[in-house]
Parts: C-alpha cells; structure tokens; sequence
C-alpha cells in the first residue's frame, strides 16, 4: 500500500485527538470541554471519523498482522470509551486517547510497510 489523502487527514484528525487530550486534562477550558465525560464524547465522534477514513471494507485482509493489531485496539478503544463515560476520570480518559492514537499509529504503519503485490510485468494477450 502507499500513503494516500486519507492517511493526510487521519494525521490531522490525530493531532486534533491529541490537543483535545491536552485541553480536557489541562483544563485549557476549551468551550463543551469541561469534563472528562465531555471529553470522552469529543474523542470518540473524532476517532469515528478516523475509523470511517481507514481502509474499505472490501480491501481489508483479516488474514493480515497489522489489521488484527487494529482490531485489537479497536476493541481496546471500545472497552475504554464505555468505562470513560461510567467513571469519567483522567485515567480512562487518556488510555482511551492513547489506544485512538494506537490505532491510528498502526494503520499508517501499515500503509507505509505493507506493499501491493506485484502483477504480471507483462499482461497476457488475448
């Protein structure tokens, strides 16, 4: 695979995961982020949109080490996100941004390791 627009924006939705992260546990008080709860929201429409950004359903391989690193994280994430809302503390909060940003770091990962298979150099003619 190779890096693409995608990859560009899900950067940027990152360092947005990553100053909401400062702003809720620095209290920079940012407006509708008072609160680890409030925060907890931000971080998580934020990591949709980054999940929506990744690879199509239809190109994923589950066979492949990196994807099941995601899911992994994903579900991490998930676990996170729920047990933020309940106790709404600093802990939870920062470990659900900490495995957002993993789950981001590993599919860019992935993009810049894994490559396409190569086809035939030469198509056979008909």
């Amino acid at each position: 695979m190779r890096l693409t627009w995608r990859d560009g924006v899900s950067t940027l939705l990152a360092a947005v995961v990553f100053l909401l992260t400062l702003a809720v546990v620095r209290d920079w008080g940012w407006p509708l982020l008072g609160s680890y709860r409030s925060g907890t929201i931000a971080l998580a429409l934020v990591g949709v949109v980054m999940f929506g950004l990744g690879t199509p359903a239809r190109e994923m391989r589950w066979s492949d080490r990196f994807m099941a690193v995601e899911a992994i994280f994903g579900v991490a994430a998930f676990v996170l996100l729920i047990a933020s809302l309940i106790a709404a503390t600093q802990a939870w909060f920062v470990a659900l941004a900490i495995a957002v940003m993993a789950m981001w770091f590993v599919a860019v990962l992935r993009h810049v390791v894994e490559h396409e298979p190569a086809g035939p150099a030469h198509p056979a003619v008909s």
